[in-house]
């Protein structure tokens, strides 16, 4: 059985979510907080929410909930950073050229 664990980030409301993503057999096994400072009311709240539903269903890819949209789409950014590092997907980067 081979294992690998990538990390992705997204950027929530408040904070830069970073996750940790575990594989077995390049299937997902298990989907974790690292680090956020969202806000306490909402975003901190809607956290254990997504990476339930991110394990439960073993996606890449999760409901947003309701409330906390700018939450979740950094939730859903840092999942897609870590399902293109167990793709090999290498990021899209800006560059700005001058002349």
């Amino acid at each position: 059985m081979t294992k690998k664990s990538f990390v992705g980030k997204g950027q929530g409301f408040k904070s830069q979510i970073v996750l940790k993503g575990e594989f077995a057999d390049n299937k997902l096994s298990k989907i974790q907080l690292i680090s956020s400072n969202e806000s306490q009311d909402i975003g901190e709240k809607a956290l254990p929410k997504l990476i339930t539903a991110a394990n439960k269903n073993k996606s890449f890819q999760v409901d947003v909930v309701s409330g906390a949209s700018r939450t979740s789409k950094g939730f859903n950014d840092a999942l897609k950073e870590i399902e293109n590092q167990l793709n090999g997907v290498e990021a899209e980067t800006e560059t700005t050229v001058k002349d």
